[in-house]
């Protein structure tokens, strides 16, 4: 997310860095050459790259609403059981599920998360120019290192 805000904010305010501080002499020298093409290219990976990472997130909270909502039901429904030990065993059984429903969609998450980072930094290598060789994902390393 952060490298998304430092690339509009490269291309945008050339003087200022992405908390509006100014910084003379930076302007886009580090671009000179770059062309238009190269910029639109790796806009079209950052946006794809922005894109997987939302469909996860998107996801993720679906099925997160999905599961809490099935648990309660499971909860209200145990509340009815005539034994205390079968109150026991179904709440047991529906927190069990939740956590496997959610341990599988962190899983699940993280991975097509880091697809998308993948396929991100895959697409910026091809994209010719300076643009692709400055740009910093939000870790401060190169989005271009192996």
């Amino acid at each position: 997310m952060f490298a998304s805000v430092l690339l509009l904010g490269v291309f945008a305010f050339a003087d200022q860095d992405s908390t509006g501080s100014n910084h003379a002499g930076t302007g886009n020298a580090a671009f000179t050459g770059t062309s238009t093409a190269a910029i639109a290219c790796v806009k079209t990976a950052l946006d794809n790259r922005e894109a997987g990472v939302k469909g996860a997130m998107d996801t993720y909270y679906a099925t997160w609403g999905t599961a809490f909502t099935a648990r309660g039901i499971a909860f209200t429904d145990a509340l009815f059981l005539p034994t205390r030990q079968e109150i026991k065993k179904a709440t047991n059984v529906a927190r069990k599920t939740y956590k496997t429903a959610m341990i599988t969609a962190k899983k699940a998450k993280k991975g097509t998360i880091q697809a998308a980072w993948n396929a991100y930094r895959a697409e910026v290598k091809l994209c010719k120019g300076d643009v692709a060789k400055v740009l910093k994902d939000q870790n401060g390393k190169s989005d271009l290192s192996d």
